[in-house]
């Protein structure tokens, strides 16, 4: 009888856990914490022994159910927490100090693309100096993650390189970094990404942050009173989107100093248009994924085979939901940079109505028409005219969307020091000679230039 209780609860708990954080503490206090779509399946044998297995394969077994405990909760947890230094070394150069962290890697609640309730990943970069109280944060960075395509780049598998270059530079900026994983990765590794997919990923970010707020608070570390909004390319179309929906939703519980933000491809048609035109792309994997995330969550129903041309059509949506591969991998592994030999002709004709369904998404997602911009949430973008994937055409869109709204402009030099702080919007685009890539490393020292502007004032 009790061992039909125990197997009871267990069952009970596991089908009430949809969305939400499941710990299972095992006779030795060992806790492990995943999300309840990571747990392929628990079974307890007649003997009262039961097996974990994770979708990922991994199985833990000869567990004593009667003393093994489970609580399902909607409250963030901390998944693991570990000391490293983190350094910041890009296009073979390194730049600025190594960094003693702590990083706490944590599953929160969100929503997925479709708002049903979902349990993401995400990361918590505090410096050990804060972490031990002998400095005090002064705030928090919110950093939304730019294109990645493998699992191994997600900010809970390691860091990727806009961390690094805001953390380690030679300034040691007294902030604490926060940043999901975004659906798709980590905890939702098993679901295809919400690339680019209009506010899913700003409501990732709103959602980390307060989990952030609530697990510091918990560990008696004062985050600091500022709040910066940081992205670049990817990263920074989703930044846009994190400001306005906390303007939109979370007004009184999210107050963004500034966000910051580069390359973004914040007008997704006008990019789509002229690779389309131009029929030529140095980043062959970008609208190939964007077309995937608009598939996949959108639920559009294209027939991949009537989008890409040969093996493409099975390949790149495997690619896509494997995660195995970066981008720059894919990018090879594509081996074409001429999008008429990649995309089907009917699908560029738009004569199957494809192209279309595309096209009323990016319509509707896009940053440079359909919202009301607010002159009070101030806004740094920076974009370099020679940019190779993402088209400053776009960044000069967002612009002049933002004046045409009543955004005063203050446009700064590739290396200014003094950034009016009072402005509604500072661009710097007319960084000379950088493409894409090259370009995050500039932006990311005049993140650093406003930082220290904000740092200044604070001190006066």
């Amino acid at each position: 009888m009790r061992r039909l209780l125990t197997v009871f609860i267990w069952l009970l708990c596991l089908l009430t856990a949809e969305g939400k954080v499941v710990k299972i503490t095992l006779p030795d206090s060992t806790q492990m914490v995943y999300t309840s779509s990571e747990l392929e399946s628990i079974d307890i044998a007649s003997d009262g022994m039961m097996t974990i297995t994770t979708y990922e394969g991994e199985v833990i077994d000869s567990i004593d159910a009667d003393l093994a405990t489970i609580e399902i909760s909607d409250e963030p947890a901390v998944r693991e927490t570990t000391e490293m230094t983190m350094t910041y070394a890009d296009a073979d150069l390194i730049i600025g100090k190594k960094r003693d962290m702590v990083r706490m890697s944590i599953l929160y609640p969100s929503t997925d693309p479709d708002g049903q309730l979902v349990t993401l990943s995400g990361v918590i970069y505090v410096p050990k100096d804060i972490w031990e109280g002998e400095k005090k944060s002064k705030g928090i960075m919110l950093v939304n993650h730019f294109t990645i395509t493998g699992n191994s780049e997600c900010p809970t598998e390691g860091y990727v390189k806009l961390e690094s270059m805001l953390m380690t530079s030679t300034s040691q900026p007294d902030y604490i970094l926060v940043e999901s994983d975004f659906y798709g990765f980590g905890a939702t590794r098993r679901f295809p990404q919400a690339y680019l997919f209009g506010g899913t990923n700003a409501q990732a970010s709103i959602d980390m942050l307060r989990a952030a707020r609530s697990i510091l608070t918990s560990k008696r570390i004062n985050y600091g009173r500022r709040l910066f909004n940081i992205g670049y390319s990817a990263g920074a179309y989703d930044a846009v989107a994190t400001m306005r929906l906390a303007r939109d939703k979370y007004a009184d519980l999210v107050q963004i100093d500034h966000t910051m933000v580069g390359a973004g491809p914040m007008s997704m048609g006008k990019m789509m248009d002229m690779v389309i035109e131009s029929d030529t792309t140095e980043y062959s994997v970008s609208l190939p994924m964007v077309i995937y995330s608009f598939n996949e969550n959108g639920h559009l129903g294209l027939d991949y085979g009537k989008v890409f041309q040969g093996e493409l059509a099975e390949k790149l949506p495997k690619w896509f939901e494997d995660k195995k591969y970066n981008s720059m991998d894919l990018c090879d592994s594509i081996d074409c940079d001429i999008p008429s030999r990649m995309f089907t002709q009917e699908f560029l004709d738009g004569k199957n109505g494809d192209l279309q369904k595309i096209r009323n998404l990016m319509e509707e997602f896009d940053q440079t028409k359909g919202w009301q911009p607010n002159p009070e949430d101030r806004v740094f973008y920076f974009h370099c005219p020679q940019d190779n994937i993402v088209p400053i055409e776009c960044g000069k869109m967002f612009v002049a969307f933002l004046e045409d709204n009543g955004y005063t402009t203050s446009r700064l030099g590739w290396l200014f020091t003094n950034p009016d702080l009072d402005v509604g919007l500072m661009t710097t685009m007319e960084t000379p000679l950088l493409e894409h890539m090259v370009g995050a490393v500039s932006f990311s020292k005049q993140v650093h230039a406003i930082i220290r502007a904000w740092d200044k004032r604070d001190e006066e």
